[in-house]
């Protein structure tokens, strides 16, 4: 098969179904030009747009969008764009009448119509970063959207004083403001799914592809939660000796946790300042057990707080002991030795960048196989190693 670089346009023509691109940036989808082998030579101003995704993720999450937009024809102007409103108006009426009354046949009409693709494939691509969990560390983290391939992100502090009771004829002394800097460059990465022509004859039981699409979103995903979690961990430079929370003599805790605490908001020297401070604690979900059951922490005998308990979520604020700007996230694909180690942090530490992300399909008469694919821009960096602590031994 040709390359991106040399693929010709006649090749496009026959091949490629429903290219599309999504601009993180505006938030809006986009009918791809393929013919720009280098998505970051794309002028989003040239491209037709298709659909809003920040409007369409803005509705209602418990509640389906298909009722949300079939209900009120004014959502979908707001949702998707130009002649495409008209088509998606459509399209959720047809899925609301199959629905109602439950034709089979009209389902199966809605998924292989040629008028609706390049809409169910904008809304896919529309939701990937929105409603699949796979790991949580990812999700703790700003994400900054970019439409460059490298260049320098700053931030800016300031050490500003003021002063009280100022002589008179004194002028107050002047304090500053900082700016530091970190380079970044994205790395594209992609995946594909494909069916045979005979596999799709054979399977008469839902739309196996949709599914396989689908779940490849889910593949990529735990992927860039992967390589976030990589980049955490990879901060070794500075540590703070824990203590076993769970360790127990007869019916009482051994180790009171309150030093340790006191200790991490030391390292960061004791600071309220957001951008400073102590905000973010990562362990396995055991670590947190154990600690919500420490007899030092709790009291004896422990009374369990439900808010507090492990299976009601894996991210807790307000936890006893802790300042109260403190999110204590139990993080179980993180390695953390096997998770005896904790890690405590300043979010702003870490940064995600984003770029343009492309998908389309591609119909092989040759091979006879129908191929969908989704080519991404992510890269994840440490911002600040300083506001990273590896806080040891906190399990046995």
């Amino acid at each position: 098969m040709p390359s991106d670089s040399n693929m010709n346009e006649e090749f496009y023509a026959k091949k490629m179904q429903n290219p599309i691109v999504i601009d993180y940036v505006a938030g809006v989808v986009y009918k791809d030009n393929p013919y720009v082998s280098n998505v970051f030579d794309l002028d989003f101003r040239d491209q037709e747009p298709i659909m809003d995704a920040k409007a369409w993720n803005s509705l209602q999450k418990n509640q389906s969008k298909t009722a949300a937009v079939g209900t009120d024809p004014l959502k979908i102007a707001d949702v998707f764009l130009g002649k495409y409103a008209d088509i998606a108006n459509q399209m959720f009426t047809d899925i609301k009448e199959a629905r109602r009354t439950r034709d089979l046949s009209k389902a199966a009409a809605i998924i292989t119509s040629k008028d609706y693709p390049l809409l169910q494939d904008a809304v896919v691509v529309a939701e990937q970063p929105e409603f699949i969990e796979t790991g949580i560390v990812s999700g703790l983290f700003e994400e900054v959207a970019i439409n460059q391939l490298s260049g320098k992100y700053r931030d800016f502090a300031h050490d500003l004083k003021w002063y009280r009771n100022i002589p008179e004829g004194k002028s107050p002394e002047p304090s500053f403001g900082s700016v530091s800097e970190v380079s970044f460059r994205l790395f594209k990465h992609g995946g594909a799914v494909a069916i045979t022509d005979r596999a799709r004859d054979v399977i008469n039981s839902g739309n196996i592809f949709s599914r396989l699409v689908n779940q490849l979103q889910e593949v990529r995903l735990a992927d860039e939660n992967a390589m976030v979690v990589t980049e955490v961990e990879s901060n070794t430079g500075n540590t703070e000796a824990g203590v076993d929370f769970g360790a127990m003599t007869g019916a009482l805790s051994t180790n009171n946790p309150k030093g340790v605490i006191a200790e991490i908001n030391a390292d960061f020297g004791n600071s309220t300042r957001p951008e400073l401070r102590w905000d973010l604690f990562l362990t396995k979900s055991r670590v947190f057990s154990e600690y919500v059951t420490n007899t030092f922490v709790s009291g004896s005998p422990y009374v369990a707080n439900i808010a507090q308990n492990p299976e009601n979520g894996n991210i807790s604020s307000g936890v006893p002991g802790f300042p109260s700007y403190v999110t204590w996230a139990r993080a179980d694909e993180m390695s953390l030795d096997s998770g005896k180690d904790a890690i405590a942090m300043n979010r702003s530490a870490i940064k995600k960048w984003r770029g343009p992300t492309r998908q389309y399909t591609i119909t092989d008469p040759e091979k006879e196989y129908t191929k969908y694919t989704t080519k991404t821009h992510f890269a994840v960096d440490t911002f600040k190693p300083e506001l990273i602590y590896l806080v040891t031994d906190v399990y046995a």
